[in-house]
């Protein structure tokens, strides 16, 4: 029986892990790391979120055309009602999709906020400061994230996972994708490729 094959666009431990979590119990499905880059900023805003997530798959499967499917997550800062709030997309396409056709899912969001991080000369620093501090650094957007900044001043926190700590250790980085990527491998066209 021929195997599944399945790009992942990004060779993020912890886009792997959420891959392994919803793939490795198929006996037919090989996971194949196809390191691609997103042409978005290194922390995305909005909707280049979304712009990311469906760059990744593009090159994806412009660089392992032979993939039954491909599998890319970009996460990123989305401002609602004044609040940030960093929540995952995940693009899937399979053979023959164009990026109008890719399954897309966005995970649960986890607010970065007013939750202090650590105190400067008496003054609290928040989640949200971190994502304006990013902007700020050389380079700004491009090199920084706020998860990055959020790890610097908070050394009990991930860079990659910000979310764990933010959450009191309620839920982590790889869960919200988990669940989102659960979703999009639900939708009928992608359905169709694992059967």
């Amino acid at each position: 029986m021929r195997k599944i094959k399945i790009a992942l666009a990004s060779k993020s431990p912890v886009k792997q892990a959420v891959c392994a979590a919803i793939f490795n119990h198929l006996t037919n499905v090989e996971i194949v790391i196809v390191p691609v880059g997103s042409d978005v900023p290194e922390q995305p805003f909005n909707q280049q979120a979304k712009d990311g997530a469906l760059n990744r798959a593009e090159n994806a499967r412009a660089a392992c055309p032979d993939a039954d499917m491909v599998v890319a997550i970009e996460n990123g800062i989305f401002e609602e009602d004044g609040i940030y709030v960093d929540k995952g997309i995940v693009a899937i396409m399979t053979k023959g999709m164009t990026r109008e056709d890719a399954v897309l899912e966005c995970s649960d969001g986890v607010a970065f906020d007013q939750q202090v991080l650590a105190y400067k000369d008496g003054a609290p620093l928040t989640a949200r400061d971190a994502v304006l501090e990013a902007g700020k650094r050389e380079g700004g957007y491009g090199v920084w994230t706020a998860g990055k900044v959020m790890a610097e001043w908070q050394p009990n926190l991930k860079h990659d996972d910000p979310h764990k700590y933010l959450t009191g250790g309620a839920k982590s980085r790889v869960e919200y994708l988990e669940d989102a990527l659960r979703k999009a491998v639900a939708n009928p066209k992608a359905k169709l490729v694992l059967g």
